[in-house]
């Protein structure tokens, strides 16, 4: 089965990821869309929009690690692409 239209969200230094998915068959139509994997541009993002981000709900500690940020603002922008066009 070969799938339409993907957005595959990685980091431009996931070398080895981005190849590995160049490879993959069937995919279909895809396109990289590269999310954040700096600090600053993560701080630099945090503080444009709104720093209750760097915080979980579900946390006993409520500070989220840069990784689950990163993740959260790349998935955050892929809808925000769909939604603008």
């Amino acid at each position: 089965m070969e799938l339409g239209n993907v957005i595959v969200l990685t980091t431009k230094s996931s070398l080895d990821r981005n190849e590995y998915i160049k490879n993959l068959e069937n995919l279909g139509k895809y396109n990289f869309f590269y999310g954040y994997d700096k600090k600053i541009d993560l701080l630099n993002f945090l503080e444009q929009k709104n720093k209750k981000f760097l915080y979980h709900p579900f946390s006993k500690s409520g500070i989220l690690y840069k990784g689950q940020i990163g993740c959260y603002i790349g998935h955050y922008l892929i809808l925000k692409k769909i939604v603008d066009e």
